[in-house]
């Protein structure tokens, strides 16, 4: 056997361990968590990103994605045979034209189809030579997650310490908490922000919109969203909204004349511009997809449907 034969056996088992590993994380149902594989590569001569696949897991449901020629670094980008290729192998491309490729599925039936599918687009796709490498990462509820929390075998990024704005502001009216509010805003959609005629600031979400409100009576900032519309109350829809909000950790969804909303409520004396970006940043993140998940089950329409005139 010569040299590159071994290599290649070698490399052949290490890639089925890897998917071994991932399946098998997969069937046990993880927690809440979003999880990174990606080529370890140093950032000191990489403007954009390196090819890697991405796991957000919700309950039963996993949202994953694999990076696109929009943030990959040219080094790295895809020819349309490499495109066609992701496609081939159940990939979605964003309606839009832009954004990552993605796909959701169900664990634990779907675990070793997906963990499959995401060795080969690693391996035969974006030509990651073998999984030593690659390296992984991820967040949950309480932070960056540890070695024993990424169970596949791969070397461990190092979680960036993040920097935390521990400004503390007393606002004396909601004129003024107004005005801090759109400053934090304002740092999270990267732009300046407008007040609708409702006194809100809307922020555009993939599927809706959340808006943020300051509140008259009371040192507080609301931010909502609509879910669904035109849902016809029953005890089904009762049930759907009680086993939503045991999923999420902060905010509930709830019921009103017709409409499903999505609402965090936030204390404000004093006013910390960390919390609320940190709390629409996590809002916008929940409430992408959270509609068309719901509609399954209860009906209604999504934004989307609405603008599209679908009835």
């Amino acid at each position: 056997m010569t040299t590159t034969d071994a290599w290649e056996q070698q490399t052949e088992r290490a890639w089925g361990a890897l998917e071994s590993r991932l399946g098998t994380w997969l069937e046990e149902v993880p927690p809440d968590e979003t999880v990174l594989l990606e080529l370890a590569w140093s950032e000191e001569d990489m403007d954009e990103a390196v090819p890697y696949v991405q796991l957000v897991v919700e309950g039963l449901n996993v949202r994953s994605e694999a990076v696109s020629n929009d943030y990959l670094d040219e080094r790295f980008r895809l020819e349309d045979a490499r495109v066609e290729q992701l496609m081939a192998l159940g990939w979605q491309a964003d309606p839009e034209g832009s954004g990552n490729f993605w796909r959701d599925d169900e664990v634990p039936g779907d675990a070793d189809a997906l963990a499959g599918l995401l060795v080969a687009t690693l391996r035969d796709v974006y030509g990651v030579p073998a999984p030593s490498f690659l390296e992984a990462s991820g967040f949950g509820e309480d932070g960056p997650l540890e070695a024993d929390q990424l169970p596949f075998g791969l070397m461990v990024a190092e979680p960036e310490t993040p920097s935390i704005d521990l400004t503390v502001s007393l606002a004396l009216d909601p004129d003024e908490l107004r005005d801090l509010v759109a400053d934090a805003v304002s740092s999270v959609v990267d732009g300046e922000v407008e007040f609708d005629p409702d006194g809100d600031i809307p922020v555009p979400a993939e599927d809706t919109v959340v808006y943020v409100r300051v509140e008259e009576d009371s040192p507080a900032v609301t931010l909502f969203a609509a879910v669904l519309q035109d849902v016809r109350w029953t005890p089904r829809v009762g049930h759907t909204l009680n086993e939503v909000n045991k999923s999420i950790r902060y905010g509930r969804v709830v019921f009103h004349d017709g409409h499903v909303l999505l609402e965090y409520r936030l204390f404000c004396r004093p006013f910390v511009p960390e919390l609320l970006r940190n709390a629409l940043i996590g809002l916008l993140s929940l409430v992408d997809g959270l509609g068309v998940r719901m509609q399954e089950s209860i009906g209604g329409r999504t934004l989307a449907d609405h603008q599209d005139g679908v009835a």
